[in-house]
């Protein structure tokens, strides 16, 4: 049933067909009308029973998305959106690509200094819109042939930068690669006899080039066919790639409406509220201390084993944003790990693992935390991926429609302004109407698996890495790549690295001991970091676009146009880096200490299942048997009951990163049920935006972090908190 409201709402039942009743201004609704008749079901021939695109869930390139996006009007603008050659522009790519190598020496300088890499996609989504909008303010006014800038094609330019800025991660500069360098051999060889210095890799630029082939661009041709199944749940939030959509949906939006109004000022206010917040806490955040991360919150022997909120706003964004479902598994996983099964085996120190170890070395309780988690992650990806293969996907697909109409970025149910009812539904039929099919992306993995199988064990030059030990690499690397892609979508949370060191634990134990066996697991465990990480990225970079209403053919064909761009770009960064005497030097500035820990798990783990703590094994098989129990009974029971199981992609992840986590969206899941509970319409209608908002200002601060951490200037003030000794 359809009553009024005020400026610019109604409310409907979402089970009938919306009208809009009152033109309350005229051009705007009679545009936001146009467009829903646009994707009414039955009113284009594209579409056939329940909203899938003739032909199945992954229709063929030939059925263009642009038709299907030509003469729709998003509310509040007065212009349609772009066909595909509107948003596929040649100033988008080149944009892209720019800032996505200005990006890529930024993580590249980052990586080689402290091992990691930050997510810069708002940043760089940021910065693409700003170099975009000054190439057609500047030339626009004297040239009526300069296409006016649109959303979407912000998204596809900043779908190329990630592509490229991320680049350095997936490949494993400051990990894998740098483990099989001569200094890192030597600083690990002091303390682990059997490290063989001779163990090493000539980083020259072809040998890069060809590198970066096989293990950079099969992650986004893997997650092709899962990408709609991976939206269509529920938990699969994609919040950094939200915030950057949302982030191009603030800063271009012409014409806006009342609505539109009240969602940039929300946007700017929270964005602008994370962003000094985020500063503040690094002025506290000097390297020799831990700043608010570990602030006692609960207590000092509660924060012993990370039970505390450590103000991450990030995290309390995705708590707003995600289903309870998501953080009620994310609270059950840390009351089993770090409140029950972690303090109970930290009893067994110099019983079940060997005593006064690092806090990295798989010998000790970390050998337990990475089984664990790893078994429950790829026990999730291993389930969906079965049922994928064994024909269920298209009644999959049909359910999916069905699920995105409570998925809670898009909620029609509860959302009660007819503009963001309106973006939900125009945003579900440019998804799910794409033309990309399954098999381009199953072939053209299966092509690089296969190519990678026959050059990798050449280009490494291990002895002991076979074809068939690169061939078993691509199957595991399917998996652990599409676990990664909901793992995720849950959490947020990059866990490639993890997955590495999986593979590195396998192929050292397969190799077995002697001369060449670590380089081979290093090897394998960089295909599996460059696959399972491309593949995330792929998955954001698709969010981003689904929040833009862009053509997600576009975004995907600048993805892997900067996936190729990167194969000679980021090896032309390292060359920039490759003769600075500090280099991987013990006490330079870029030191990278996570090779270190690559080179060091690489080697232990050549000498087999010994290599880890004595029961790892049978309590990971245990989580794994666990795992697929939970995903089976999510399956059998009724919708609504679902969400009392757990996820294991969640447990997974909580399980070896920390109760603390699990606390930042337990407060972000009260923020919201207090906020719908006091003023329901305005959580409903603003809820996705507050929560990206929060994540868009960490992630611009992460700028300005990245930068002074590269040039090495510290924060000037140490706050810590000395945990006392256990009871």
């Amino acid at each position: 049933m359809v009553q009024l409201a005020p400026i610019n709402t109604c409310y409907f039942d979402k089970d009938q067909l919306p009208k809009l009743v009152q033109d309350q201004q005229d051009q705007q609704q009679q545009h936001a009308g146009d467009a829903w008749q646009h994707i009414t079901p039955g009113a284009s021939t594209a579409e056939g029973p329940g909203g899938v695109p003739a032909g199945g869930g992954n229709a063929g390139f030939e059925d263009d998305n642009a038709s299907s996006c030509a003469g729709i009007v998003p509310p509040g603008s007065q212009q349609p959106l772009p066909p595909f050659s509107g948003q596929f522009t040649l100033r988008a790519v080149l944009v892209g690509l720019a800032v996505g190598f200005a990006f890529v020496l930024l993580n590249m300088r980052l990586a080689l200094a402290t091992g990691l890499a930050a997510n810069l996609q708002v940043v760089t989504t940021g910065a693409c819109w700003a170099l975009l909008r000054c190439y057609t303010s500047l030339l626009g006014r004297d040239m009526p042939c300069i296409r006016p800038l649109s959303a979407p094609e912000v998204s596809v330019a900043a779908s190329t930068a990630l592509a490229v800025s991320s680049s350095a991660a997936a490949a494993g500069f400051g990990s894998v690669l740098l483990a099989l360098q001569d200094p890192i051999a030597q600083r690990v060889g002091s303390s682990i006899p059997d490290n063989l210095p001779s163990l090493v890799w000539q980083l020259g630029y072809w040998r890069l080039v060809g590198y970066m082939a096989m293990v950079g661009l099969s992650g986004a041709l893997l997650v092709l066919p899962f990408r709609k199944l991976l939206f269509a749940r529920p938990s699969m939030t994609f919040a950094t790639g939200a915030a950057a959509g949302q982030l191009v949906n603030t800063l271009h939006t012409p014409a806006m409406s009342y609505h539109g109004h009240k969602q940039m000022a929300r946007f700017a206010q929270w964005s602008s509220i994370s962003f000094v917040f985020s500063g503040y806490q690094w002025v506290f955040n000097n390297p020799a201390c831990n700043g608010f991360a570990r602030f006692p919150t609960f207590g000092l022997q509660a924060l012993r084993y990370t039970w505390n909120f450590d103000f991450s706003l990030p995290f309390v964004g995705l708590g707003i944003l995600a289903p309870i479902s998501v953080t009620w598994s994310m609270l059950l996983g840390g009351l089993l790990s770090w409140g029950l099964l972690w303090p109970l085996l930290s009893r067994m120190e110099g019983q079940w693992f060997a005593a006064r170890l690092g806090p990295w070395d798989i010998r000790g309780a970390y050998g337990y935390y990475l089984t664990v988690a790893m078994a429950l992650l790829l026990s999730d990806a291993a389930y969906h991926m079965v049922k994928g293969v064994v024909g269920v996907a298209s009644a999959w697909m049909v359910e999916a429609l069905r699920i995105m109409d409570t998925d809670t970025l898009s909620d029609a149910s509860s959302l009660q302004f007819s503009m963001a009812a309106m973006e939900r539904a125009l945003r579900q039929h440019i998804f799910m109407s794409d033309g990309m099919r399954g098999w381009v992306g199953v072939l053209g993995f299966t092509v690089l698996a296969a190519a990678a199988a026959f050059a990798l064990p050449a280009l490494a030059a291990a002895g002991r890495l076979q074809v068939y030990h690169v061939l078993i690499a691509g199957v595991l690397a399917a998996v652990a790549g599409l676990a990664n892609a909901r793992g995720a979508g849950v959490t947020d949370l990059n866990m490639a690295d993890a997955y590495a060191k999986v593979g590195m634990l396998v192929f050292a134990a397969w190799a077995g001991q002697g001369a060449g066996s670590a380089g081979a697991a290093l090897a394998c465990g960089g295909l599996l970091l460059g696959v399972s990480s491309t593949a995330v990225n792929a998955m954001y970079a698709w969010r981003a676009g689904f929040m833009t209403m862009a053509s997600p053919i576009a975004v995907f064909i600048a993805h892997m146009i900067g996936l190729g761009a990167s194969c000679l770009l980021t090896p032309a960064a390292w060359l920039l880096f490759d003769h600075s005497d500090s280099l991987l030097a013990n006490d330079g500035f870029f030191a990278s200490p996570m090779a270190s820990v690559f080179r060091q798990t690489a080697v232990l783990a050549s000498a087999g299942a010994s290599a880890l703590p004595a029961h790892a094994l049978w309590v990971a098989f245990s989580a794994l048997i666990v795992g697929l129990a939970l995903n089976a009974l999510r399956d059998t029971l009724p919708m609504r009951l679902r969400g009392v199981v757990p996820i294991p992609a969640a447990l997974g992840v909580v399980f070896m990163s920390g109760a603390s986590i699990a606390v930042d969206l337990a407060v972000g899941a009260a923020a919201r049920i207090f906020w719908r509970l006091r003023y329901p319409r305005s959580a409903d209608a603003y809820a996705l935006v507050v929560g990206c908002a929060l994540i868009a200002g960490e992630g611009l601060w992460g700028l300005g972090k990245g930068l002074l951490a590269a040039f090495g200037i510290q924060a000037p003030i140490c706050m810590t908190f000395t945990v006392p000794p256990q009871l």
